[in-house]
Formats: C-alpha cells, sequence, structure tokens
C-alpha cells in the first residue's frame, strides 16, 4: 500500500528536529492529520513561527505517542511504502516515530521522493506549492503520484510508480 506524507517541522542547526503537524494520506484519499503540543515554537526562526501561526489551529494538540499510536493504526500492518516530495529529513522524523531503532535499515526500502519521478516523466503537473499545512501536501503528493501512474509515461521496471 502507497501512503503519502508530509510533516512540518522545526528544524534548527544544533537542536533535535521537532514535529509540529503530520498528514498521511492513502491511495483512497483517506487522511490522518495531527497537530503536535510537543514542539516549542521560541526554537523556531521567526519566519518559521508565522507559517506555524498561520496553519495551526491547535484546538487539538497531541502529544507524539499519541501521535505514534494513531499513525500507525492508520497505516495499519500491511508492508507499505511512503511518499513525499522531497523531505528526506523529514522521513527521519515520520519513520523515528511509526517504527522502534531497530528497523533503521529497512527506511530506504519504505520511501520514495516523489520529486525524482517528476524529474524522470514529461512536465505536466504543476510544481509543488509549498502553502505549508501538512494535509494539503500530503494530498498534492498523492494526486500527482495518481496523476504519474495514470499516465504511464515510464512502465519500465523501476519507474517506481507502479502499485
Amino acid at each position: 500500500m502507497n501512503f503519502f506524507f508530509s510533516v512540518l517541522v522545526i528544524d534548527r542547526p544544533r537542536k533535535p528536529i521537532q514535529l509540529v503537524s503530520l498528514a498521511i494520506v492513502n491511495e483512497a484519499g483517506e487522511a490522518y492529520y495531527a497537530e503536535s503540543g510537543e514542539f516549542n515554537i521560541f526554537d523556531a526562526s521567526e519566519d518559521k513561527r508565522s507559517i506555524i501561526c498561520a496553519n495551526l489551529d491547535q484546538t487539538h494538540p497531541k502529544k507524539l505517542a499519541t501521535i505514534a499510536r494513531e499513525a500507525q493504526a492508520f497505516v495499519g500492518d500491511s508492508w507499505v511504502k511512503f511518499w513525499a516530495y522531497n523531505e528526506v529529513k523529514e522521513f527521519e522524523v515520520l519513520c523515528r516515530l511509526l517504527f522502534d531503532d531497530d528497523s533503521v535499515e529497512l527506511w530506504p526500502n519504505l520511501y520514495s521522493e516523489l520529486k525524482d519521478e517528476l524529474q524522470r516523466n514529461p512536465p505536466g503537473m504543476e510544481e509543488m506549492q509549498h502553502n505549508h499545512h501538512a494535509l494539503a501536501n500530503a494530498q498534492w503528493v498523492r494526486d500527482t503520484w495518481l496523476w504519474l501512474r495514470n499516465r504511464q509515461v515510464d512502465a519500465s521496471p523501476g519507474s517506481g510508480i507502479s502499485e
């Protein structure tokens, strides 16, 4: 099963990456979205603080343990592949939230960047407009993945857009 994700994080030099919000969308369009209550807004740059404040409602912030449990339940136990636009560092945050450290060697097999697929195929789908809302971005990744798969432009083995 393919899942499409986006996260909003606070990432500062010499500080741990902090999850602000997480969105995961499955192929059917069903979504999981959560906002963390466990980040320090003052660790973010001034620009990032304005992005965070503009995109979160924080009416129901959750603990990271709750987000992990709910996201794991949403993804389920089947084999999965996660797609993002271009978020390698953020994928590490997702993996640390969803999986134990013993599975770290599996992480590269679970992740693909949609940006790579767009570069291999002719233009036609708009580039991602980062609106800094995790759910909107994850839905865009899913829609773009479906668009590429349906075009069947590159049907060669290893193209990455197969089911």
